[in-house]
């Protein structure tokens, strides 16, 4: 079995077909890592939302501790302001 033609203008255009095609392969795995590394720098935005989600929450749950002690509507103004950190 040969893997390329005996005909010298075959083989030549057999050679150049392989070549393109290892190019190809080469760019595209290039363009996956590249596109890899840009999704992987953008995990650090849905940290930082979700730090900003955890920190307003907080501070309903502080508000709402502050307030549960004022009398006749503290205890249902801190349940509001509960309800609303966890939405």
């Amino acid at each position: 079995m040969r893997l390329y033609p005996e005909v010298p203008a075959a083989r030549l255009r057999t050679l150049r077909r392989d070549v393109t095609a290892l190019a190809l392969l080469g760019l595209l795995a290039w363009i996956g890592l590249e596109v890899h590394d840009a999704v992987e720098a953008l995990t650090v935005l849905g940290e930082g939302v979700e730090d900003a989600g955890g920190a307003v929450q907080g501070g309903f749950d502080a508000v709402a501790g502050s307030v549960g002690g004022a009398p006749v509507i503290g205890d249902r103004l801190a349940e509001g302001l509960r309800a609303a950190g966890e939405s």
